[in-house]
């Protein structure tokens, strides 16, 4: 008989893991997986579906209502727990409307949480041995599912895919405190460009490349895309040598699924990308500075002209206005306009 798949969505791992022993206490059976956030769980959905699940309310991202949204509106099938603390208890007289079927206030009571479960697993279908097992075909991979799941794989903190402007076509997790995109694309949209110039001097496309940015505080793994994106993936350890090589993998496999989706968008046959929430674009006018403070965290070197150099060189390279109506100093002297000179 196909196993029970329970979905547990908490981003506090003690919570999480007191859940699961709780349900392997009802049936050792149970297939059980543990996500931290609502965007997750939406992609582990679409890649296999579940029979319940077991959601917070409050987590990183959005929200345990709006999952719920998003699944019972996709598998309506789902039996749902939505799990509320104190100061959130003021919701828990309203599962219904929110599509839960019980919602437990936490810290949880083990044995109403218990027999709350098994009531609700009672409630779902039990397939005959002659139903084949569930089994759903695995959707076109779009840019926010391949980012996301890439930033999952690596334990990164944030994954960026960015055109050539600079723009993030898509995204999942919060880049380090104190960086913004413009950040962040100030040093990996130059590694595009770089790829594209080698490849017009080897007179052949560079099918693929990786950039290792090892900084103090967060390490950078570049991909460039050519001919118009860059695949950027942002965390603490990723160049450490016991993982920089598991983690090249992993990028440069996520890049060739960024190749398809984008083919696949080229074609006509996927939506377009729309720019992610999770990693929220600055104002245009704090980019060089930020910029330069990246740089700086990552142990490069940048360049500046002393003021003074730069007002002398500005100086000297000035020219006075051309026109009709006026003369310059020099140009009145050499025709002998100047008071108490003779001509």
């Amino acid at each position: 008989m196909p196993s029970i798949r329970i979905l547990i969505v908490e981003d506090q791992r003690q919570v999480s893991k007191a859940i699961r022993l709780a349900l392997q206490s009802l049936d050792p059976e149970f297939e059980m997986v543990e996500i931290p956030s609502a965007e997750e769980a939406i992609l582990e959905v679409s890649r296999q579906s579940v029979d319940m699940l077991i959601t917070n309310y409050r987590l990183p991202g959005s929200s345990g209502v709006q999952l719920i949204r998003k699944i019972k509106s996709d598998h309506p099938q789902v039996k749902v727990i939505l799990l509320v603390g104190q100061a959130d208890a003021d919701i828990s007289d309203l599962p219904a409307g929110e599509g839960a079927d019980a919602c437990l206030i936490k810290p949880l009571r083990m044995t109403d949480f218990l027999e709350t479960a098994r009531e609700l697993i009672g409630q779902i279908p039990v397939q005959s041995a002659s139903t084949p097992p569930r089994t759903k075909k695995p959707p076109q991979p779009r840019l926010p599912d391949i980012v996301t799941g890439l930033r999952r794989e690596l334990s990164a903190e944030a994954v960026l895919l960015l055109d050539s402007t600079g723009e993030a076509a898509a995204s999942a997790g919060s880049l380090p405190d104190g960086w913004e995109i413009p950040d962040v694309a100030e040093v990996a949209v130059p590694v595009l460009a770089q790829g594209g110039m080698l490849s017009s001097r080897l007179s052949r496309e560079i099918k693929t490349g990786l950039v290792l940015w090892s900084g103090s505080r967060c390490d950078l793994l570049i991909v460039p895309l050519l001919p118009a994106h860059v695949l950027v993936a942002a965390g603490r350890g990723l160049g450490n040598p016991d993982r920089l090589s598991p983690a090249a993998r992993l990028i440069q496999e996520a890049a060739r699924a960024v190749e398809g989706a984008l083919a696949s968008m080229a074609s006509g046959s996927a939506d377009r990308p729309v720019p992610q929430q999770a990693v929220q674009k600055p104002e245009a006018k704090s980019t060089k500075r930020s910029g330069s403070k990246l740089a700086a965290n990552i142990g490069e070197k940048t360049n500046s002209v002393e003021a003074d150099e730069f007002w002398d060189k500005a100086v000297s390279e000035s020219r006075p206005p051309a026109s009709p109506d006026t003369l310059s100093y020099e140009q009145a002297r050499g025709l002998g306009l100047l008071p108490g000179e003779e001509s």
